[in-house]
């Protein structure tokens, strides 16, 4: 046993202490990263729900409309033109295809629905979705059919 050295309480004290501060500096860094998944993923969600609604339209040969509550946070997909422009169409499967944002998130938008239509058309519409100060608009460009995603610099010069 003539080899074997221990560490002292003292040594042992020194790397407890190094492991809580390298700990504490990370758990504020933690907490905002789960944050902002949160966030991205309500994006990716509204994205998602707004491209469905697109391929839709292109796939059934008719019109789709988002309807889009600010209030409520929420998005609501119905055809158009079958029940009237204000009751949403129940769609395959018997389902209705709408879905809520997260309560932390902040919504405005610049109309309160997005027509889709068969020839790849899209009706023209800005929705800003924020939360703890990120920002991230939504564009729909009615010329070419196309879903933008405006992030970072960009969302400041389009208020």
């Amino acid at each position: 046993m003539r080899g074997f050295r221990a560490h002292t309480l003292l040594e042992m004290m020194v790397v407890v202490v190094i492991l809580a501060v390298m700990a504490g500096a990370s758990v504020p860094r933690l907490r905002w990263l789960a944050m902002s998944s949160g966030f991205e993923n309500d994006v990716a969600r509204v994205t998602n729900f707004f491209l469905q609604a697109q391929k839709r339209a292109l796939l059934e040969h008719k019109q789709w409309i988002v309807k889009i509550d600010p209030v409520q946070r929420s998005f609501l997909l119905y055809s158009a033109g079958e029940g009237g422009d204000d009751s949403p169409n129940v769609l395959s499967g018997g389902a209705l295809k709408a879905f809520k944002i997260g309560d932390d998130v902040q919504m405005e938008s610049s109309i309160d629905q997005i027509g889709f239509y068969p020839d790849g058309y899209i009706s023209s519409a800005r929705v800003r979705l924020s939360k703890n100060g990120h920002s991230v608009i939504l564009s729909s460009n009615e010329e070419w059919g196309r879903i933008s995603l405006l992030t970072g610099a960009n969302v400041d010069g389009h208020d």
